[in-house]
Formats: C-alpha cells, sequence, structure tokens
C-alpha cells in the first residue's frame, strides 16, 4: 500500500470519473452520489470559511499491491481509505472514495475538501509525514503487502537541488507505472502528475529507441539513472509480464 499526494483542483472530478476509469464510489460524507453535483456541494462548503475564496480540494490515491487483490472487495478498501482519512485527520470533512478498475493493479482516490464542516482550513504541511505513518500502519493492521524501495530509505528533507527532484520522480514514477498498461499509458499518467516522460532516439533517428527520460521542475534524467528498473527495457518486461498475466487469467477464467 503507497499513498500518493496529488494536487486537486475542480476538474479533478471529472478525471476520477472517465469513462475509461471503470470508477465505483465506495464511501462518501456530506456528498452527492452524481458527479456532476459534487462541485457545488464543495464550494457551499466552502464558503463557511470566509477568509478562502476558491474551493480547495486535496486530493491522495492508495495504490495497492497486485498480490493483495483478492481480499481489496469494495467494503474493506472502503474502510481502509476511510481509516486512513482518519489518520490524516481529514475525518471531519466532505470527502468521497472513488475506485478504479481499468487496471490490475488495484487502487482507489480520496477526494476532500480543505473547508472542513466547521467552516476550519485544514492546512497540508504535514501531509508528507502524515501519509508515511498512516500507509505503514494500515498496511500493519490489515496485512497488507510492502514492497520497500530505496525512495521509502531516504530521508527527503535532508535532499536538496536535483537530487531532491531526482527521488520525488522516482517516488511518481514507480506509483503511476503501477497504474499503467503500457507505455503510452505510463506517459499520460506521468503527465498528469506533473512529470514528461520522452524516448531517447538511437543515434537522434525516430526508428528505433534505446531509453527513456524523465523530466521535472527543469531537471531531466535518463530512467536507468532513477532507478534499474525504470529503465526503457524493464519498462517493457513490467509491461510484457503484466500482459501475459492478465492473458493467463482471462483463459482460466474464460
Amino acid at each position: 500500500m503507497i499513498g500518493m499526494i496529488n494536487s486537486g483542483g475542480a476538474g479533478t472530478i471529472n478525471c476520477l470519473f472517465g469513462e475509461d476509469k471503470k470508477a465505483e464510489i465506495l464511501a462518501s460524507d456530506g456528498l452527492s452520489d452524481n458527479p456532476s453535483d459534487m462541485l457545488g456541494d464543495f464550494h457551499l462548503q466552502t464558503s463557511l470559511n470566509h477568509r478562502v475564496k476558491e474551493t480547495r480540494l486535496g486530493h491522495i490515491s492508495l495504490s495497492f499491491h497486485p498480490d493483495d487483490a483478492s481480499k481489496l472487495s469494495n467494503e474493506i478498501m472502503a474502510t481502509i481509505a476511510t481509516e486512513y482519512l482518519e489518520e490524516m485527520d481529514y475525518a471531519s470533512t466532505q470527502f468521497v472514495v472513488v475506485r478504479h478498475n481499468d487496471t490490475r493493479h488495484p487502487h482507489c482516490h480520496l477526494l476532500f475538501n480543505r473547508v472542513d464542516n466547521n467552516g476550519k482550513l485544514l492546512k497540508k504541511d504535514h501531509d508528507f509525514f502524515k501519509n508515511k505513518k498512516a500507509t505503514k500502519k494500515l498496511r500493519e493492521k490489515h496485512g497488507l503487502t510492502y514492497s520497500e524501495r530505496k525512495t521509502e530509505k531516504i530521508n527527503v528533507e535532508n535532499l536538496k537541488g536535483d537530487e531532491k527532484i531526482r527521488h520525488k520522480i522516482c517516488k511518481v514514477a514507480f506509483v503511476c507505472r503501477d497504474k499503467s498498461k503500457d507505455m503510452d499509458d505510463l506517459m499520460v499518467i506521468l503527465e498528469d502528475h506533473g512529470v514528461d516522460m520522452t524516448y531517447k532516439w538511437k543515434n537522434g533517428s525516430a526508428d528505433v529507441i534505446e531509453g527513456v527520460r524523465f523530466s521535472m521542475d527543469g531537471y531531466t534524467f535518463p530512467g536507468s539513472k532513477i532507478d534499474r528498473q525504470l529503465s526503457y527495457g524493464n519498462l517493457l518486461k513490467h509491461f510484457a509480464k503484466q500482459e501475459q498475466q492478465q492473458e493467463t487469467e482471462l483463459r482460466q477464467n474464460p
């Protein structure tokens, strides 16, 4: 289980309920079940705080290991998501938990109002540390798979400049990779998270791809320099294995 803190805005609702996402609402509080009415509900609560001039939405995605798919019913995922909101101190505000069923990688999105039910603005100063603590606690409580990556061992506060951006890209790239079906899908999802992925062409031609580059905030890194699993070759292997597993599942469950 990994918690990914994303940017939230009015357009996020449309993204969460896109037709290709096969979205399901697992839980909500203070909001209409009709996505087209949700933004109005968010606006109404925001008006409780006269200092806040525009609606401020928080958006966090929870991604789970494929090995946990069998235990993640809608009910269990909803429970984990609402417990996560409590751990993040976001239980006293409007929220909706949306599950996406477009990939074999179980995940859901939490969209919430940063103006709570009493009109108080919920700040995000310590979201990173709360997220790390909350996901660890819930992994242990619900017996979820934990795959430690080197990005999770690093004290981000000690990083500066390109190293800080490289670490940030690494964390985003793994989460996006696990939500993607193929390279094209990965490129689109990365862009939604503020990371550009481009191909490196052999000898400057447009015929043979020999690598990938990831860019953010003016910094660019070859995939292999971020993490070996993010090299072009290993990304292709990942998606090929994922496709093979899906074909096997279809044969076993026609």
